[in-house]
């Protein structure tokens, strides 16, 4: 399953690694440049699950909350 996050090193990136480390599981890291493409990707149905420290990821035109 691949995970996505704003860069090499980001934070969404470190996060996603400690996350797939302590789980075991078998995930792939994608390295956009920066937060906006790797959501770009997600809207259009990428099969990318994002990683993100910003607040403004949670709100979505598809959805009304963060949930």
């Amino acid at each position: 399953m691949p995970f996505g996050s704003g860069g090499q090193g980001s934070i969404g990136h470190i996060i996603g690694e400690m996350f797939k480390a302590e789980l075991g599981l078998n995930m792939e890291h994608i390295g956009y440049r920066g937060a906006a493409p790797m959501f770009q990707d997600m809207m259009a149905g990428r099969p990318t699950s994002p990683w993100s420290r910003s607040p403004r990821c949670c709100h979505s035109p598809r959805t009304a909350s963060c949930a």
